[in-house]
């Protein structure tokens, strides 16, 4: 009676214990975990003998058995910081000690999925996770959650106003939550001339003239920059503003 099976496995995955045997007439099995199968194909958790008797139909028995060796590998991922700003970036890390290669998932805002310390530039909440390798060929997962927070808009845009005079929206006035500062503002008809610059205009609202003359009814649009003193970088708005009188 010969016993074949693989020695070595990692956790979670299936040894695969083959027996080959000669004897007269039909041959019974009796594995140690209560299989009468000739081969079986068990999943240990940690190091385990199996045995198995054979006998033929005469009732002469064999005992043969096998030792499986049960390996595995763990990785855990970290996010440094686990929460960041839109538009902000964050560094991924997974233990290096005993991992071969790394896999992470989903490759969405990340620079380099292969590598053990990516860096993710996410544009939500996402959960990232990594599978590693480790040096004995066996496998685990880990994950880790970035919570991405997306701010209220800087500024409000009204989308239209009425310069005419009578004290109510009268101007195109930009309202400005308290961390941001207008970088530049501008207003352009439908052949692409400025009417209007908030730099140029000294932060004063756009009154819906261009050198003093009023400008007609229709829509125009505005291209604004605007930055947060606790944000590391800018935020720009498109649109359209609408001239009624």
């Amino acid at each position: 009676l010969e016993v074949f099976s693989d020695t070595i496995v990692c956790i979670g995955t299936e040894a695969s214990l083959t027996t080959l045997t000669t004897g007269t007439g039909t041959l019974t099995y009796d594995w140690s975990n209560g299989s009468t199968d000739p081969n079986i194909n068990p999943s240990p958790t940690s190091l385990t003998t199996y045995t198995v008797t054979v006998t033929d139909s005469r009732g002469c028995s064999l005992t043969g058995e096998v030792t499986v060796d049960v390996k595995s590998n763990s990785v855990i991922a970290f996010a440094f910081p686990d929460s960041i700003i839109l538009g902000q970036s964050t560094q991924l890390s997974a233990d290096t000690l005993g991992n071969a290669s790394y896999s992470w998932f989903p490759v969405f805002g990340l620079d380099n999925d292969t590598v053990p310390n990516p860096t993710a530039t996410p544009i939500d909440t996402i959960i990232y996770c990594v599978i590693a390798v480790g040096d004995n060929g066996c496998i685990d997962t880990a994950c880790v959650t970035v919570n991405v927070t997306i701010p209220e808009p800087s500024i409000q845009i009204p989308t239209a106003f009425t310069p005419n005079g009578d004290g109510r929206n009268d101007t195109w006035q930009l309202i400005v939550n308290p961390c941001y500062e207008i970088l530049d503002a501008f207003v352009y008809n439908r052949w692409g001339q400025t009417l209007y610059s908030y730099k140029a205009a000294g932060g004063s609202d756009w009154n819906g003239t261009l050198l003093g003359q009023p400008q007609p009814m229709e829509t125009y649009i505005y291209y604004i920059r605007a930055k947060c003193s606790e944000y590391d970088y800018e935020e720009i708005y498109k649109g359209n503003v609408t001239i009624i009188r």
